[in-house]
């Protein structure tokens, strides 16, 4: 009954990045200046989308 911070990885898990607060999890990640793995979104990115969820 814990919390859960949940993502998929790479470009194919691109859209959980934004989903992931209607699948439960209760952070997301969005990279600043470089991205470190695939699928990454630009923080000002995700933002906008969250925005509209």
């Amino acid at each position: 009954s814990g919390q859960v911070c949940a993502i998929a990885m790479g470009e194919i898990g691109k859209h959980s990045r934004v989903m992931a607060p209607l699948y439960g999890s209760v952070m997301t990640y969005g990279y600043v200046d470089i991205p470190v793995a695939p699928g990454q979104l630009r923080v000002d990115e995700l933002k906008n989308m969250l925005k509209i969820l």
